[in-house]
């Protein structure tokens, strides 16, 4: 199952982001497509360098950080549970601290929602579950 931070005005910034970037960058939508269907179906190859455990900047072990192009996706693993977080476009070679305060504040509010997602003609379609 997967499951989207919802923030204090009841919104994903996960879903957000990927209406904003399916018409502008649509290979990236693409590779979102695809980690989703990993995460479903507890298959995610979990290796650097496309996936980094963010335990040392943040002192979380179950968090990690994906690499999907030029974007960054942050996300928590528990009990085979996915929990997308916070997603940010990397413009430098370190992840930047208000990142991680970003994500550790997301992480601490603990409000998330089971979503379910598929693919129609090319557009994830999410519905709450």
């Amino acid at each position: 199952m997967l499951y989207t931070h919802i923030n204090r005005k009841g919104k994903s910034l996960f879903e957000e982001w990927l209406e904003q970037i399916e018409h502008r960058e649509p290979s990236i939508y693409h590779k979102i497509y695809d980690i989703l269907q990993h995460m479903e179906n507890n298959d995610l190859p979990m290796d650097p360098p496309n996936v980094r455990r963010m335990a040392k900047r943040t002192g979380n072990r179950s968090l990690f950080k994906i690499r999907v192009g030029k974007y960054r996706l942050f996300f928590l693993v528990k009990n085979d549970e996915h929990y997308l977080l916070h997603v940010f476009r990397k413009s430098s070679q370190t992840t930047p601290e208000k990142e991680i305060k970003q994500v550790l504040r997301e992480v601490k509010e603990a409000t998330f929602r089971p979503v379910a997602f598929t693919l129609s003609e090319g557009e994830i379609i999410f519905a709450k579950v």
